[in-house]
């Protein structure tokens, strides 16, 4: 090995120290031993390999000779690799150092790690990731993170005893088989974190050198986690707590582990060799019984009692545990669980704290088991039960008054939904009513006079004579009359709606369309401010005012029509007046179902909490009277 003194030999039957001096130069750069057993040695001076026990400068001319040497391998055919700091990667044939030539991507790349396997194949590491790999007939193949290579900068390269070659980086293992490279990157259920330094020992195991201590890992630890991420390997962490000279270093690029002829492993550490025998170490014990140590709630510290109660609207909650130990912390992991929230253990590695945030109110148990990396989890472990008190709108009281106040709004809005279905219902109802009585009082009627006028033609076997002719014309216009009054009567019942016009013009389209055609004179008179009523206001009054136009023109036989509109800030007033035949209220009133249209005016002004009247006499025409109230007019 070398040190800052030079070379120190240690004998292998009695571990004794034999310091060979300070080499050429003042400080050692460089150890290597190659396939011939031959030791070559570089230092910021000279390259020197021992020879017959002592140590022989390699003659080289000055020009030539490397200064900044920081690692050395050689290959199969006699040649030995050189990395210089400042010269950039050497291969020395006997004679004198040549430069290899690099790819592009690589060639201003420091070296990071030099290696020959058992196949004569030179792997070179370099400072971007990559790796480069020379076969024993020169091919120069390079590998990067496109080929599986993904642990950062390799810095240690191993070859086992099956032919594997195991590739440590900053950031994770890689293995080269059956030309593939595969990597697990670390994290915390593997410990591949910086790793320096690999070796092999007598029962197949690796050893890593890792930032964490010297880890302890079968190989198919590597193949399960390869296939599961989250699976939890099972290794073994050794640190100072078990008497290792510092944790293993990664200064230079030369080997810094060793498996001896004995077996045992020689690691360099950050404060001189450590040694390992892998026979004689014994598997720690069962990790010590887990205990909670503080429960903190919304930052105010509690009484770690069981069942307990925490205040409703609890936002944040830290639960605190540890596990007694007396060696390392780094060797218990954790893994906890909240049964009622997580639905399967949390792996927390070495952490020792648990946080939740803005939990459900409901009862819980929190669980957390430990284990050491060499044993079993303690499943035992250590449990609290607590609850979270809910709010006032969480309680089944709360949810019971909701149901209770939504079915009711339901059934109001039902009820509210039939009140206007039966509006619409007798709204319908009355005009098929009206309908009928139009059909009944006109057109009905009309008809059956005709049928009997007929039927005395028929009987009168004489001859044509101008009686009957006359008698005939009076049928044709009879007949054309009951024909205009069943036009008139559909047009009556496709004209319910305002259509978009305000009443005013609606009741003066209406007067007017009723007359036109019946050389009736029709005035209309609107006094106050007009203004917008409630839709079914104006409707209510259009189809009043259209049912005392019509019963005018029909069964009045008026010569004069004339309506009144009168706004004021109460009430609106509709008056329909004629110069008509007029008739007998009180015998309009006896005679029941034969005279609807009356009757339908009244419900209509009703309907809208009007009145209605209905002054008139026989031979004196007839005034009708709407007066509905103006509330909840736009």
């Amino acid at each position: 090995m070398g040190t800052i003194d030079g070379l120190v030999q240690f004998v292998r039957a009695s571990d004794k120290a034999r310091h060979w001096g300070q080499p050429t130069g003042t400080r050692l750069t460089a150890l290597h031993v190659d396939e011939r057993g031959t030791l070559w040695v570089a230092t910021d001076r000279d390259l020197m390999r021992l020879v017959d026990g002592h140590l022989a400068v390699v003659p080289l001319a000055r020009k030539q000779q490397p200064h900044q040497v920081e690692s050395i391998t050689s290959d199969f055919q006699g040649g030995v690799w050189l990395y210089d700091s400042e010269a950039g990667l050497l291969r020395w044939n006997g004679k004198q150092p040549r430069p290899v030539h690099l790819p592009a991507e690589v060639r201003q790349n420091r070296v990071s790690v030099t290696y020959t396997d058992s196949n004569g194949r030179v792997w070179v590491g370099f400072a971007s990731g990559g790796i480069a790999v020379v076969g024993g007939e020169g091919q120069f193949h390079l590998y990067g993170t496109k080929d599986g290579l993904e642990a950062g900068v390799y810095l240690a390269i191993c070859q086992d005893g099956d032919g594997t070659v195991w590739l440590g980086g900053t950031e994770g293992l890689s293995r080269f088989a059956k030309g593939k490279f595969v990597t697990v990157r670390r994290d915390n259920t593997f410990p591949a974190d910086y790793v320096s330094a690999i070796v092999e020992d007598h029962s197949r195991s690796l050893w890593l050198g890792t930032r964490l201590g010297i880890v302890r890992i079968d190989k198919s630890e590597f193949d399960r986690a390869l296939a599961s991420p989250s699976y939890n390997a099972h290794y073994s962490l050794y640190d100072r707590s078990d008497g290792i000279a510092g944790m293993p270093v990664a200064r230079s690029n030369n080997r810094r582990v060793i498996r001896a002829n004995d077996g045992r492993l020689w690691f360099v550490t950050a404060r001189g060799m450590t040694v390992i025998d892998p026979r004689a170490l014994q598997a720690t014990s069962v990790a010590g019984p887990v205990r909670i140590e503080r429960v903190v709630a919304d930052e105010q510290d509690l009484h770690q009692r069981p069942h307990i109660t925490l205040a409703p609207g609890t936002r944040s909650l830290e639960i605190d545990y540890t596990v007694l130990d007396l060696t390392s912390p780094f060797k218990t992991r954790f893994r906890y669980r909240l049964e009622g929230f997580d639905r399967d253990w949390i792996e927390a590695g070495t952490r020792r704290q648990a946080f939740y945030t803005n939990l459900p109110s409901r009862p819980y148990r929190f669980r957390v088991v430990a284990k050491n990396n060499q044993g079993p989890w303690v499943e035992t472990g250590a449990s609290w039960d607590f609850s979270i008190r809910p709010m006032f709108y969480q309680t089944a009281g709360f949810y019971f008054a909701s149901a209770t106040a939504l079915a009711f709004s339901l059934w109001l809005a039902w009820r509210f939904r039939i009140r206007q279905v039966r509006k619409q219902f007798t709204r319908l109802l009355g005009e098929r009513v009206r309908l009928s009585r139009e059909i009944h009082d006109t057109l009905l009627q009309g008809v059956v006079g005709l049928a009997l006028q007929f039927d005395a033609l028929a009987h009168d076997v004489d001859g044509p004579t101008p009686e009957k002719k006359q008698q005939f014309t009076r049928v044709r216009r009879e007949i054309e009359e009951y024909i205009r009054e069943a036009r008139q009567a559909i047009w009556d019942l496709r004209s319910p709606k305002m259509h978009g016009r305000d009443l005013v013009q609606a009741l003066r389209e209406a007067g007017e369309h009723a007359t036109v055609s019946n050389a009736i004179s029709f005035e209309f008179n609107v006094s106050g401010t007009p203004k917008r009523c409630p839709p079914n206001l104006e409707e209510q009054l259009l189809k009043i005012g259209k049912e005392a136009i019509v019963n005018a023109v029909h069964h009045g036989q008026a010569n004069r029509i004339c309506v009144e509109l009168q706004y004021d800030d109460a009430s609106l007033t509709l008056q329909v007046s004629d110069d008509g035949l007029g008739f007998d209220p009180a015998h309009v009133a006896n005679q029941g179902q034969t005279h609807y249209g009356l009757l339908s005016m009244k419900e209509r002004a009703e309907e809208v909490g009007g009145g209605f009247s209905i002054a008139s006499s026989i031979g004196r025409g007839t005034r009708v009277t709407a007066v509905v109230p103006m509330d909840g007019h736009a």
